[in-house]
């Protein structure tokens, strides 16, 4: 009889549920702890995208359709939920008989007895995959930014050493450059203050010439 009652509730409860959140793409369900009962909307099966017949209604029904990785995860905070160490408020993955992967957000509250015992969940799920696939997106388009900025400084600094080598290579060049042409200019004008022919005197002018615009 109890049973039966509790069963009656779980019923009443997800139906109330079940218009109020229908228009969303929620799904309701419940979850009888003491007879180890699911109880689900019809949202519910396209959210995990099975089937009725394919579903068993018990606990392990549930979990079967988990992502391997989340599934330890997701026990673990269905027990901590009930036994009141925290609120049932979380994301996990399941996977489709199809092979894909869909990301879903659960919240639920638990029912308990006149002694804190507790006796059923009740709780809603719905799919955030385009939500998950938006933020991967974002992260990913973060990511690049990051790596174009990096490359972006990487190529100042390199291009600032890069003139930096280059302003002392002309620095040094014009020094070596400037310190025999000094020497060569004053050889060249001495010369031009001795007995020479006027042949050696247009040697001499065009030598001086050609020293002053390599100057």
């Amino acid at each position: 009889t109890r049973r039966r009652q509790t069963e009656e509730a779980l019923k009443k409860i997800a139906t109330r549920l079940e218009l109020a959140t229908r228009a969303g793409g929620v799904g309701v369900w419940g979850y009888d702890v003491v007879n180890n009962q699911i109880l689900w909307d019809e949202q519910m099966f396209v959210l995990y995208g099975i089937d009725k017949a394919d579903f068993a209604y018990d606990y392990g029904s549930w979990t079967a359709g988990l992502h391997p990785d989340d599934m330890q995860r997701c026990n673990e905070e269905i027990q901590m939920a009930l036994w009141g160490d925290k609120e049932f408020n979380t994301e996990f993955r399941v996977c489709w008989p199809d092979g894909s992967v869909h990301n879903i957000r659960a919240l639920a509250s638990v029912q308990r007895d006149e002694i804190g015992q507790p006796l059923h969940m009740i709780g809603t799920n719905w799919d955030i995959t385009l939500q998950k696939r938006a933020e991967e997106e974002i992260k990913e388009a973060n990511r690049l930014l990051e790596e174009a900025a990096i490359q972006a400084h990487t190529l100042a600094v390199q291009a600032e050493a890069a003139n930096i080598m280059k302003s002392q290579f002309l620095a040094n060049m014009s020094h070596e450059i400037r310190t025999p042409m000094n020497g060569i200019m004053g050889f060249i004008e001495l010369l031009n203050m001795s007995n020479l022919s006027i042949e050696q005197k247009d040697f001499i002018r065009e030598a001086k010439s050609a020293s002053e615009v390599l100057m």
